[in-house]
């Protein structure tokens, strides 16, 4: 995320490979993000969920416990990841990054936070 946050200062016009970077990195991550959401909720009892192996599934339950508070910009997220995945088009990489900068970033930040805060992965009891 801290590679990500670097291009916040950062403005279009981007050169190509910015873009590209830009876009490669929310991708990133994105992945690293849901995945940790997917452990987290995993180790705290929440991983019989038919729905945990996908990560719409996983934003699902992480906002009805509260890990995260704005699940309409987790899906936004989730659809511009596949959609950077699936399709390259230069002017939806453009409105993608510009949503990573002004928008995603933010989610990723309050969900670091959150994790850190109140989802502690050493649980009580467990040993080493």
């Amino acid at each position: 995320m801290d590679n990500l946050r670097t291009v916040e200062s950062l403005g279009a016009p981007y050169t190509p490979l910015q873009l590209a970077g830009i876009a490669n990195l929310f991708e990133i991550a994105f992945e690293l993000s849901w995945k940790a959401m997917k452990e987290t909720l995993s180790r705290y009892g929440y991983d019989t969920a038919k729905r945990m192996g996908s990560p719409q599934g996983v934003i699902q339950i992480a906002y009805q416990v509260g890990m995260v508070d704005d699940e309409v910009g987790w899906v936004q997220m989730l659809e511009d990841r596949s959609t950077l995945s699936h399709v390259y088009d230069e002017n939806i990489a453009l409105d993608v990054v510009e949503r990573a900068r002004t928008q995603h970033l933010r989610l990723f930040e309050v969900l670091a936070g959150e994790l850190a805060e109140n989802w502690p992965l050493d649980l009580p009891g467990e040993v080493g």
